[in-house]
């Protein structure tokens, strides 16, 4: 009898001390904010469960990784990451410019003026104010410290901000998508305005003239290409500067051949007969090769060259060198559109052409 009871005994302090074991265990283990998910959470006796993507198991509203414009960085960008912006930078207040000036709780003391000739404003209580050449900064602790030293407003908080810079611009004009008058705040170079006013045009030349403000009898001519990289020539362009893309010569091909079309002709490049043949595809197999014609803008008005290609073509001909909107014509070997092309007909047909870049 003595012998199970101790038997007993040893059972209980044994179940005893796993139950304070357990109990031990749950305290030390930490406990989830919601009996049914570990990424919830509970405020005032509430749950909210935290919505997860299954992309890389980030919460739903986390913002995909992003990097830098200027950084050569290879992680990955935004949705957002091929918009191209002018990013602000200082700009002295000048003539022209409007501004919006304000003082915290005094509606009294509230403006928006425009920058005289003289670079001045008139504001209420002070009276004429000269900003011109100033920072927005600079302007607004003169017109804190006027106000205090004037003793019109305690502690004043100035709020300066330039609502237009009327002489801050840069012109891009000639062969680009939207030419016009650009801002500039901070600095920028040339290439940043020609990606703002929608890059070049199909007529683009391989030419950009800067004009600078204040030196228009010295231009600068930038030879160019159209990746910025290769170009090698990247200058700074600054406020009152004019950036002119200049146009490339045309060569127009049409009648009886594969693609008609005018193609872009640039002043450096030798274009002949041939080539300009090869850039459209070559004749159609009804073209009447001895009968084409060349036709050409001279002073003295259209000129017509009789055009033999065959011979061009087996070399028993000079393969010319072609001009700036000359109009190359391939006729038909069919009687009727062979005979009766006159240089005016012929020049309707190339102006409706398409426009091709080589």
């Amino acid at each position: 009898m003595r012998t199970k009871l101790k038997i007993a005994g040893n059972i209980l302090a044994t179940l005893m001390i796993l139950a304070a074991s357990a109990a031990a265990q749950r305290n030390s283990t930490p406990a989830h904010n919601s009996p049914w998910s570990a990424g919830s959470t509970v405020e005032a006796g509430r749950s909210t469960v935290t919505p997860m993507t299954s992309w890389g198991g980030q919460p739903a509203s986390a913002t995909l990784p992003t990097v830098d414009p200027g950084s050569t960085s290879d992680t990955p960008r935004s949705a957002n990451s091929m918009v191209t912006t002018m990013t602000s930078g200082p700009v002295n207040i000048e003539a022209g410019d409007l501004l919006a000036i304000s003082v915290f709780s005094s509606p009294e003391l509230v403006a928006r003026v425009r920058v005289t000739n003289e670079g001045d404003i008139s504001f209420p209580l002070l009276g004429k104010l000269h900003v011109s050449g100033m920072m927005p900064q600079d302007a607004q602790d003169m017109i804190r410290d006027q106000l205090v030293k004037n003793d019109l407003v305690k502690n004043p908080q100035v709020d300066v901000f330039v609502l237009e810079y009327a002489n801050q611009v840069v012109y891009v004009l000639g062969e680009v998508s939207k030419p016009g008058a650009y801002p500039v705040m901070g600095s920028h170079q040339l290439f940043d305005f020609i990606t703002i006013a929608g890059s070049f045009t199909a007529r683009a030349g391989k030419a950009i003239t800067i004009t600078r403000q204040g030196h228009s009898d010295a231009p600068e001519v930038i030879p160019f290409s159209r990746d910025p990289n290769a170009s090698g020539i990247n200058p700074q362009v600054n406020a009152g500067d004019t950036i002119y893309v200049g146009q490339a010569g045309l060569v127009y091909v049409v009648g009886d051949v594969a693609r008609p079309g005018g193609f872009v002709l640039y002043p450096a490049d030798r274009l002949t007969v041939m080539k300009a043949m090869a850039l459209a595809e070559g004749t159609k197999s009804t073209a009447k090769l001895t009968n084409a014609r060349l036709v050409r803008i001279t002073e003295k008005g259209r000129e017509e060259i009789p055009l033999d290609l065959k011979k061009i073509y087996q070399a028993k001909a000079a393969d010319q060198e072609l001009q700036d909107q000359d109009i190359i014509y391939v006729p038909n070997s069919t009687a009727r559109s062979a005979v009766g092309r006159s240089a005016e007909a012929v020049l309707q047909v190339a102006v409706g052409a398409a426009i091709y870049r080589f």
